[in-house]
């Protein structure tokens, strides 16, 4: 009888950590540089050296949300920083909730 091994444990919880414009060779170029929690992530973490996506237009919300989800602007719905929300009839903004009121406002 074959005996898979069983699977590991769905993570609780997965950090993603995006710097805009920060090139890949930056991490080689200056590992020796590096320590703690950057150096933690490099040895222990999961590093795509060679990841890209087709995606245009090329701003921040859109990477995000490809990076996060896999799904393109035309699945998700992120299509820019902002954009026009047809059920709401507004201008809204990849991090604006009209139903939450901010503090200090």
């Amino acid at each position: 009888m074959l005996r898979f091994p069983s699977r590991p444990p769905k993570p609780k919880l997965v950090v993603a950590i995006v710097v805009d414009q920060f090139r890949y060779d930056y991490l080689t170029r200056f590992r020796k540089d590096y320590s703690a929690g950057i150096s933690r992530m490099l040895e222990g973490g999961a590093v795509f050296t060679n990841a890209h996506y087709e995606q245009m237009p090329t701003v921040t919300a859109v990477g995000h949300s490809i990076f996060l989800s896999g799904a393109m602007p035309s699945v998700s719905g992120i299509v820019g920083n902002t954009w026009f929300d047809r059920e709401s009839g507004r201008q809204v903004t990849s991090v604006c909730d009209y139903a939450v009121k901010l503090l200090g406002v």
